[in-house]
């Protein structure tokens, strides 16, 4: 798989390498490709999650898959872009629909931000952060 070969790439380049900062990071991802041009990277910042946490947005109250099987026995959940859940029990199942019915709902177009802010360290994580400060 492509995905396994880049995360190996990533991998060796970190092997050895002294991480201090999240561009630190960044980097050692750009740099792992040796022969072609770098994997392109992309940072995320708070603006980028949304808040979908409130119940008229969901078309769906259970993602439970029937009477008989609790949540934990999914194997694979599908997405199509009609907004309806399919899922599978067993890798070599075909997809089935969810037994609950879709709720009907107007489409959201723009979801707010889950942060307003950039989220504050911890005193906890600075002080362990501090720790490897030479």
């Amino acid at each position: 798989m492509k995905c396994d070969s880049v995360h190996a790439c990533i991998e060796r380049k970190l092997k050895n390498r002294e991480i201090k900062l999240p561009s630190d990071y960044v980097k050692a991802c750009r740099e792992a490709r040796r022969s072609r041009e770098h994997y392109e990277v992309i940072q995320l910042s708070h603006r980028f999650f949304k808040d979908y946490s409130k119940s008229e947005w969901h078309r769906y109250t259970s993602i439970r898959p029937g009477k008989d099987h609790v949540v934990t026995d999914i194997k694979a959940l599908n997405y199509d872009p009609n907004g309806n859940i399919q899922f599978k029990l067993d890798f070599s199942d075909e997809y089935q629909g969810l037994p609950s019915r879709p709720k009907v709902i107007t489409p959201v177009l723009n979801y707010p931000p889950q942060h307003q802010t950039r989220l504050p360290i911890t005193k906890k994580k600075k002080r362990s952060g501090n720790i490897y400060k030479i």
